[in-house]
């Protein structure tokens, strides 16, 4: 919440983070390609297990890597993508494609998403 005395904001730094992250998404074209964003080849392989249902422990598990780096990549998916959360990275794979049943199943060998 930022607070206001005539012309000058205090936000908070996740606040500040937001409205310029809403900036650029504003400054995308209108018919941008929907894979358009370059995610490098780990934020890939992240967005793609977020897509399977892989919760941020899975992901540090899968991919031998610290919570700390799960939760960058995924901040840095975010705002590649514009992406709010997890669920519009989930939604951006699937919808350009970039899950496939190629990708290791989570955990277990059962896939999070059933067939309907």
């Amino acid at each position: 919440m930022a607070a206001t005395d005539g012309r000058r904001v205090a936000a908070s730094p996740t606040a500040i983070r937001v409205l310029i992250a809403d900036q650029d998404c504003a400054a995308l074209p209108p018919d941008a390609a929907p894979g358009a964003p370059q995610l490098s080849d780990r934020e890939l392989e992240v967005a793609r297990l977020v897509a399977r249902g892989l919760t941020n422990q899975e992901l540090c598990e899968r991919l031998s890597v610290s919570l700390g780096t799960v939760k960058a990549h995924l901040g840095n998916i975010q705002t590649k993508l514009c992406a709010r959360n997890r669920v519009e990275i989930a939604a951006w794979a699937w919808e350009t494609g970039q899950v496939g049943r190629s990708v290791d199943q989570p955990s277990g060998g059962r896939s999070a998403i059933r067939p309907m």
